[in-house]
This record gives structure tokens, C-alpha cells and sequence, in this order.
């Protein structure tokens, strides 16, 4: 369970911290706040190590796991490398750019000094939520974590997520057939998700472990992303709208039974609905950061299953046709939109046609 937990920081927490404070860097215009950045970027760090790792195993195959190991730190390594050259830039020229990285330090350092009771009732819920969640997870961590992976078509994602461990290359993916095992492949869809699984296993060899705990948490972590996303989202409007619309999802029986069940669904449907919630926000505020942010997400969305490839490729179309601004700038973030789309998770769907099992045709 300790190396679970290390798992889970070092991937959602550290990582994912990265994203953010790397994104937080060219939000200029702050039509999007910070907060709502670093609440996106939880659910990022886990997708840009997946789809480093698909990049390493697909230009570098059959290499060690300490090879695919250092490589994913190092990318991480050369993201905090261009952030601190990217401020020392910004000090030398304004020191009050100083405080973007701190902005969440800085905004709690306002509250506290300005609002007392408000923060002591902040403390206080905290410590309560703490207090309530800590037996619900020592019920996760002892039943659900220790169920094996079974169940729908998550028992296949597990067995290329292991595959992809032990071969070190997507030859048999693109084959459609694991030789060795007379596994057959039946998925079309891009490997981004098994892979998670791949990085907690090579991650596991460098301390001899050899577990999955960590990518069965990937299904409640990412139920409950969706549901901070939906709250996000709705509090714009109002704080009553946003509690409300939480406790719809929560309420329903099929979403609630999702979070106690190994499946893709809610990994693939949040990046299904934050690329959708940004291509509409991008085209309303003409945002250089949502734009961005709509990038990252639908191209996520196109790695994680074969519906968002689609989907993702019409909304780039989309895009293009309502974005109103002149028709260079037009099409300038059209090929950015498909340059973005095939690096994150397009590039399988054209090789897999061209060259593997032909995809869906």
C-alpha cells in the first residue's frame, strides 16, 4: 500500500503539479483562473506520462525499465527546467511576476489576513472531511483495491497494460494478436489507458513491487475529477446551481456504481467533456490559454477511445468554422488543433489504418 500511495503522488500529485504550474506560466489574460487550471491539471499528469510512455515504447522499444523510467522523470525534469528559465525571464524584467507559481500561497495568504473566521470554518470543514474520508479510504484500500482486475472490458486493458510491460513494444497491438499468449487484441482504440498500468509496472521494478493498485484507483479518481469539473463549471453561474448539479450525478445510481468498478468509462468521459466545455468556452472568449487547454483535453480525449478520436477531429472542424477572427489566425490554430491532436493521441489511429489492423475501416 506504501508504494500505492507513492504511486498515486508522485503521478496525480507531483506531476500533475508540474502541468499546472507549467500552464499557469502563459495564462496572461486570466480568463480562465489559476485554481481552475490546477483543478484541470490533476487529471493531466497521469495522461502526459501515458503518452510519453506510448512515444518511448513506440520510438524506442525493448529497452529496460530503467531506460522508460528515467526518460518519463527527465520529461518532467526539462518541463520544471523550462519553467524556472521562463520566470527568471519574467523576474528580470517585472519582479511582480513573482508571484504567478504562488498564486494558490498568495490567494491564502489574503484570505487568512483578511478573513479569520472564515478561514478557521475553512480549517475546521477540512478537518472534517478529512475525518469522514480517512475510513472510506481504509474500506477502499482493504476491498476495493485488492479485487482483481475482472470485469467488462477493463480485464483486457489490464492484460495489454501487462503485455506492454513484458515485451517493451506495440507490436502485437498493431498485429491485433499476442502470439506468445494467444491473447488477440480487441480493442481499436489508442493504448493510453492499459498504459497506465505499463508505468505502475516499470515504476514498480525499480523497488521490486509488482502491483496494480494504482491503476485500479484511476477509475474513482477521475469519477471524482469529473464531478469537481461539473462543480467548477457550474459555480460560474451560481454556488446553488453548482451544489445542485454535483448532487444530480451523485444521484444517479449508474454513475455512483462507476466509482466501485474497473472501467475506462469515466477516465475517457472526462477528457470527452472537458475538451467539449473548452471548445465552446475558446470560441466565446477567443482565449489563448482555453484554446490551449482545449488541445491538450481533446487530444486526451482522442487517446483514450476511438469515440473521442472522432468527436476531436470534428471539433477541430468545428472550431474552424465558428471561431471568428481572420482567416490566417483561423488557420493557424487549426493545424496547432491537429498538430496537437495527432501527437497526443491521433498518431495511433493513422498508424494503426495505415499500417496495423486498419483501425475502424
Amino acid at each position: 500500500m506504501k508504494f500505492f500511495m507513492f504511486m498515486f503522488f508522485m503521478t496525480n500529485v507531483i506531476f500533475s503539479g508540474i502541468i499546472a504550474l507549467g500552464l499557469i506560466q502563459y495564462n496572461h489574460n486570466e480568463n480562465i483562473s489559476n485554481s481552475k487550471i490546477f483543478l484541470l491539471s490533476l487529471g493531466l499528469g497521469p495522461a502526459f506520462t501515458a503518452i510519453v510512455l506510448y512515444w518511448l515504447l513506440f520510438l524506442f522499444p525493448y529497452k529496460s525499465n530503467i531506460f522508460y523510467f528515467v526518460a518519463v522523470l527527465l520529461f518532467y525534469f526539462l518541463i520544471l527546467l523550462i519553467i524556472i528559465f521562463h520566470q527568471r525571464l519574467n523576474w528580470s524584467k517585472d519582479p511582480a511576476n513573482l508571484k504567478k507559481p504562488f498564486y494558490l500561497i498568495k490567494q491564502f495568504a489574503i484570505l487568512t489576513k483578511n478573513n479569520t473566521t472564515k478561514v478557521f470554518f475553512i480549517v475546521v470543514i477540512a478537518i472534517g472531511l478529512v475525518l469522514s474520508i480517512y475510513p472510506t479510504f481504509i474500506r477502499y484500500s482493504k476491498v476495493y483495491l485488492l479485487k482483481p482486475l475482472v470485469g467488462h472490458d477493463v480485464q483486457s486493458y489490464g492484460t495489454e497494460g501487462k503485455i506492454y510491460y513484458k515485451e517493451k513494444t506495440f507490436k502485437h497491438k498493431y498485429n491485433g494478436e499476442h502470439q506468445k499468449s494467444g491473447y488477440i487484441s480487441f480493442s481499436k482504440h489508442s493504448p493510453l489507458f492499459p498504459l497506465l498500468l505499463t508505468w505502475e509496472k516499470i515504476a514498480g521494478s525499480m523497488v521490486g513491487k509488482d502491483t496494480d493498485y494504482y491503476f485500479k484507483s484511476i477509475t474513482p479518481f477521475y469519477g471524482l475529477l469529473i464531478v469537481i469539473f461539473v462543480f467548477s463549471v457550474l459555480s460560474m453561474k451560481s454556488i446553488y446551481l453548482a451544489l445542485l448539479g454535483s448532487a444530480a450525478l451523485f444521484s444517479s445510481s449508474v454513475f455512483f456504481s462507476k466509482f466501485f468498478s474497473y472501467h475506462i468509462d469515466l477516465f475517457r468521459i472526462y477528457f470527452f467533456s472537458t475538451a467539449l466545455f473548452f471548445l465552446a468556452s475558446s470560441i466565446e472568449t477567443k482565449d489563448r490559454m482555453q484554446i490551449i487547454l482545449f488541445c491538450i483535453t481533446s487530444g486526451f480525449s482522442a487517446a483514450s477511445h476511438s469515440i473521442g478520436a472522432i468527436v476531436s477531429g470534428f471539433s477541430g472542424l468545428i472550431f474552424f468554422l465558428f471561431y471568428e477572427d481572420e482567416m490566417i489566425s483561423r488557420i493557424k490554430y487549426f493545424f496547432f488543433i491537429i498538430f496537437s491532436l495527432f501527437i497526443l493521441g491521433g498518431f495511433h489511429y493513422f498508424y494503426d489504418t495505415i499500417w496495423g489492423t486498419g483501425w475502424i475501416f
